[in-house]
């Protein structure tokens, strides 16, 4: 199966649901006491837009490409409760089956299964779940497709936010914090995948084993202005790379214990390009200096406005900070989260 073109034609799909004249909404309590009773009714096409409260369920999408939306501000709360997934995407649902606003929580195999299936999962917080393999997201052979979601706190024996096998995975403007694995994989745990990355921070993440913030085996990846801070494990606090050759751009790798990079007996060759390292590494215009982080607005680890990390990514990318026009900043991308 082509992955790829299977996730493309799940965008393509969600362009033309303004055209849907048959699709409905289906308000969760008010016209469906629960959000699966609610998904068990609706047919492709249509709505569930569940109200604030707190659900203790798990759901399962069926394979219906619909979108299910929750209100309010970190106020809808699907709870898994202990029983398996919190939510489940397991029946080649494609990128128009859309999971929106919600906390996600309670899952006892991981907050969100996904298996041969490329759902597209936008603006959740999904923490405090727990699994043996993969804590937040546990995905096998499916697309996902992840935009601005925090994921926090949530434990797994291999991957605390998500354990993945022969997947092609995509994260976009995310945060990964706090998560933990008891083995490999402090955040993620990638084998035989293939990884994008852009606009994320990767902190504060624990292994017991090996890589800190991503372990990778078999995988590649294309990461850009992304940060990797202080993240911790035996080897490889920000990567540890079996067989693996990401491509990192534009990047932040600091503060990651013992160090940022790790190859398994020079079985992996990364390409790193503009990107500040802790300890330095070969590659163009890359640099080890202090990014001076700081908090602006709602972004986490921002390189100060005097750190040497602004203005200073891949030229071909352009700065996606929107800074006062007193700091002086250039178009040009910085280095790190939403420098570019």
């Amino acid at each position: 199966m082509n992955y790829r073109i299977s996730f493309l034609a799940g965008l393509v799909s969600l362009s033309g649901f303004a055209g849907l004249a048959q699709a409905h909404v289906i308000a969760v309590p008010a016209d469906e006491p629960a959000i699966q009773q609610a998904i068990n009714a609706a047919s492709t096409g249509d709505t569930v837009l569940v109200s604030p409260g707190t659900y203790p369920q798990s759901i399962d999408f069926l394979g219906k490409n619909i979108v299910v939306r929750g209100t309010g501000y970190r106020t809808t709360i699907i709870d898994g409760d202990g029983d398996g997934a919190a939510v489940r995407f397991t029946s080649a649902e494609s990128g128009s089956a859309i999971l929106q606003g919600f906390v996600v929580r309670g899952g006892s195999s991981g907050g969100i299964v996904c298996e041969d299936s490329s759902p597209t999962i936008r603006r959740n917080w999904i923490e405090s779940n727990h699994g043996d393999e993969g804590g937040a997201i546990r995905a096998q052979y499916s697309v996902p497709l992840f935009w601005k979601c925090w994921i926090s706190q949530n434990n797994a024996t291999d991957g605390g936010v998500i354990h993945a096998e022969g997947s092609e995975l995509y994260f976009y403007n995310s945060t990964w914090t706090d998560n933990r694995a008891s083995g490999d994989g402090g955040a993620a745990y990638l084998v035989d995948c293939s990884l994008q990355m852009r606009n994320c921070v990767i902190a504060d993440n624990r292994a017991q084993g090996l890589g800190g913030a991503i372990f990778m085996d078999g995988s590649d990846a294309n990461i850009k202005n992304c940060t990797f801070a202080a993240n911790e494990s035996l080897a490889g606090g920000g990567f540890y790379l079996l067989q693996s050759n990401p491509s990192i751009n534009s990047c932040i790798i600091w503060n990651n214990s013992p160090d940022g990079v790790y190859s398994a007996s020079g079985t992996s060759v990364p390409s790193i390009n503009y990107t500040d390292i802790q300890g330095d590494w070969p590659g163009f215009r890359n640099f080890d200096l202090d990014p001076m982080f700081r908090p602006f607005k709602s972004y986490e680890r921002l390189p100060g406005i005097r750190s040497p990390c602004v203005d200073a990514g891949d030229p071909a990318l352009v700065d996606g900070t929107n800074w006062p026009y007193r700091y002086g900043n250039n178009p040009r991308a910085d280095m790190g989260a939403y420098g570019g």
